[in-house]
């Protein structure tokens, strides 16, 4: 049997470490995974061969390493919690855009069959009263906070839709919820909401932990393994030269709930402190899942209560290594 050959690209990160690991799992596969930082040590070179530190910023570096690729899964991005986008939004720009655009350029020139890679749901409208679809991105509205970050999304889809035109690889976007699970980035600085959580709850020393915001602004979650049934869906059986797909949950909670369940799943007594001066994105976004279903078959497989208590238990168990 001739194995396809796979390159996830920031195998480091949450949702690359993940997919990689999944992957990695099958036997009509190769897969190859990359890394720059390895910040929090997911990647255990001496355990695995097939991993390696890439500069995907360096074009000569990224033409090589994606000649030969059948599939390309593209995790890698410079990403960080909502205090830095407050704080410095113009980090998760330029970077993103020049790392995105030379993997774009070499799988076309290298005729890689498919490149799987993941946008975001910050390119639909905030507050929206409804489930959003795939054909509801509206660039002129967009979160203030999240405004250039999503125009860059928004931008690198319509160039996976160039190169897509021109026939020779097909592009496939996932546009996710806010994605959660094990070996999430359990750090509160850089961490987005539900880790932030997670981790104050699990290494609070008193009764008390203090959250930013009012507690009111609202979340579409999904369990990583979810994400990463995608992934593999994608990979057998999607046949489109560019197709965008929606991955959430299909409801959303407040992070208010949030926090009492995280809390409650725990096993500790704590009283929540609100700090309203805290930075918050206000983006309430619902996804709708009907075209990833249509076509897919893909349907959400863990609850929320469920996906908490495992990852809470994952903590338990690494929290010295996270």
């Amino acid at each position: 049997m001739t194995k396809k050959q796979v390159l996830v690209l920031g195998a480091s990160g949450f949702t690359g470490y993940n997919i990689f690991d999944r992957l990695t799992k099958r036997e009509d596969l190769e897969v190859i995974g990359t890394f720059h930082t390895n910040r929090y040590g997911r990647c255990r070179v001496r355990e695995n061969p097939n991993l390696f530190r890439v500069d995907l910023t360096d074009k000569k570096g990224v033409y090589h390493l994606t000649k030969g690729i059948d599939i390309i899964i593209q995790a890698a991005a410079m990403t960080s919690g909502i205090k830095d986008t407050e704080e410095r939004p113009w980090i998760q720009i330029t970077d993103n855009l020049r790392i995105n655009a030379l993997i774009l350029e070499s799988a076309h020139e290298n005729g890689v069959q498919q490149v799987i890679s993941f946008s975001s749901s910050i390119v639909y409208p905030p507050n929206a009263n409804q489930a959003l679809a795939e054909h509801n991105v509206d660039p002129k509205n967009l979160s203030l906070k999240h405004q250039m970050a999503a125009k860059t999304k928004i931008y690198l889809e319509d160039l996976s839709k160039f190169y897509a035109d021109l026939g020779r690889t097909k592009y496939t976007i996932i546009r996710p919820a806010n994605v959660y699970g094990p070996h999430d980035r359990f750090d509160i600085e850089k961490s987005h909401v539900l880790a932030a959580i997670i981790t104050k709850t699990m290494m609070a020393k008193d009764q008390k932990i203090t959250l930013w915001g009012s507690g009111s602004e609202q979340k579409d979650l999904l369990y990583i393994s979810d994400l990463a049934d995608l992934v593999e869906l994608c990979i057998n059986g999607q046949q489109a030269g560019f197709l965008t797909l929606n991955a959430g949950s299909g409801e959303l909670i407040s992070i208010r709930n949030l926090a009492e369940k995280i809390i409650d799943f725990s096993g500790k007594n704590l009283v929540i402190e609100w700090d309203l001066k805290g930075p918050t994105s206000w983006t309430n976004i619902l996804l709708d899942n009907t075209r990833t279903e249509n076509l897919l078959g893909w349907k959400r497989k863990v609850s929320l209560e469920n996906g908490l208590v495992q990852t809470i238990t994952w903590f338990k168990e690494n929290m010295g290594r996270v």
